[in-house]
C-alpha cells in the first residue's frame, strides 16, 4: 500500500492496481420463494462447515479444528456462480448436500453446469428445511454469458483462509492442471 503524502494522493479516479472482484455476495435459498438463475461456473466447488461463532467456517482437520474440539457438527456444502434471475444479480449460490443428487444428475446429463437454468426450492416452510435443486437447458447461449469468477478464492476470502493455505492451494491445482487431473479430489 502506498502512504499518500499530500491531499493529491489521496484522492485518485482509480485504484491503483485492478483487482479481480473476490467479494461476489453470497445467495441461499430461504423460505417458500423459488430460487432461480442460470449458473455461470462449470461445476461446484464444495467444503464441509461447522456454523462455529455465528458464522459459518471450514471443517479443518480434527486435531486442529476448534469448531470440532467442542463437538460442533460439519456439513457439506456446494458453490456456483450464478446470474440470479431477479436483476440478473452476480453471487455465489449454495447447495446443501441434500441436493447434490440433483446436481450430480444435471452434470451427467449435460456434461457442464455452466448456462444451465436453475431453480432451488425448500421442502418445506422453515428456512433450513430439505433444498431441492432443479436444472435444465438455459435460454442463453454459453458463449454470451460473463466469465464465472474464481469461486474458490472468493470463498477462501469469505472465511479468511490463511494466505499461506491459499497460495498452497493455488500451487497444488497448477501441479494438477500439468498433470492432467480435473478435479479437486484427484479424478481424472
Amino acid at each position: 500500500m502506498i502512504e499518500p503524502r499530500n491531499a493529491k494522493e489521496i484522492f485518485l479516479r482509480r485504484p491503483l492496481e485492478i483487482r479481480h472482484n473476490t467479494s461476489w455476495p453470497m445467495t441461499r435459498q430461504k423460505g417458500k420463494k423459488m430460487l432461480v438463475g442460470t449458473v455461470l461456473s462449470g461445476d461446484t466447488i464444495g467444503a464441509y462447515l461447522h456454523y462455529y461463532g455465528r458464522r459459518s467456517v471450514p471443517h479443518l482437520h480434527p486435531d486442529i479444528c476448534p469448531a470440532c474440539k467442542k463437538g460442533y457438527p460439519f456439513r457439506y456444502y456446494a458453490y456456483v456462480a450464478a446470474l440470479v434471475a431477479k436483476d440478473d444479480l452476480h453471487a455465489i449460490v449454495e447447495f446443501t448436500d441434500a441436493s447434490m443428487a440433483q446436481v450430480d444428475a444435471a452434470f451427467c446429463k449435460y456434461r457442464t453446469l455452466r448456462g444451465l437454468a436453475f431453480g432451488l426450492s425448500r421442502v418445506g416452510n422453515a428456512g433450513n428445511s430439505r433444498l431441492f435443486a432443479r436444472f435444465e437447458a438455459g435460454r442463453r447461449d454459453k458463449d454470451d454469458l460473463p466469465e464465472a469468477p474464481n469461486v474458490t478464492k472468493i470463498l477462501m476470502n469469505m472465511w479468511e483462509v490463511p494466505e499461506l493455505i491459499q497460495s498452497e492451494f493455488a500451487a497444488e491445482m497448477a501441479v494438477n492442471r500439468l498433470m492432467g487431473v480435473s478435479s479437486l479430489n484427484g479424478h481424472h
